[in-house]
């Protein structure tokens, strides 16, 4: 029973013709179809969590440092900070006037935006909670631009360490330090 393989072409062609063999019901495609578009969309949100949240280290660490240095004091020279007014933190002022005053608890390092009150010379300034003083005070600078009546001078205050502050007003040409005050204010002529 030699058979060529013409006949046995023919005879699979015939079953196929005759038997042919069962397509999946539609239901099991159409499920199959929905489990994969599932997963697919897991895995797309997943890969977007993780993408956030590789995103977020940097920013949870610098805020979780006031140094950000992982909670060591930052080293002297380490720290370069940009005084482009772009990139400076915003600050909202706590007045409602629109005075820059910089924030409530200040960070090591960082400039912010500060409008200093020069009206009796430079003095005081109000600056991260607390009360500062010029040092060496200045009681007849008096500014060279027009700023808000001539009673502020724009720039920034830098917490430079828990007890020295700097405000540098570029357009002034200005840098000056102040110290911590200890007792009461003195009021200006």
């Amino acid at each position: 029973m030699n058979e060529s393989a013409e006949q046995r072409l023919r005879r699979g062609l015939h079953a196929l013709v005759v038997d042919p063999v069962p397509a999946p019901p539609a239901a099991a495609a159409v499920r199959a179809g929905r489990a994969l578009r599932r997963r697919r969309r897991v895995t797309v949100t997943l890969a977007g969590v993780a993408v956030l949240a590789v995103a977020a280290v940097p920013v949870l660490n610098r805020l979780a440092s006031p140094a950000g240095g992982g909670g060591q004091p930052a080293a002297a020279g380490s720290h370069t900070p940009s005084t482009d007014p772009s990139r400076l933190p915003v600050v909202h002022d706590s007045g409602g006037d629109g005075i820059e005053r910089g924030p409530k608890q200040a960070e090591i390092g960082t400039p912010y935006p500060f409008d200093l009150f020069v009206h009796c010379g430079i003095q005081y300034a109000e600056f991260s909670g607390a009360l500062w003083q010029a040092d060496p005070v200045q009681p007849n600078y008096r500014p060279k631009t027009i700023y808000r009546g001539l009673n502020y001078v724009q720039g920034t205050m830098t917490l430079v360490a828990p007890g020295e502050a700097r405000f540098d007003g570029p357009a002034e040409g200005l840098h000056v330090t102040f110290r911590p005050q200890t007792g009461q204010r003195e009021g200006c002529d």
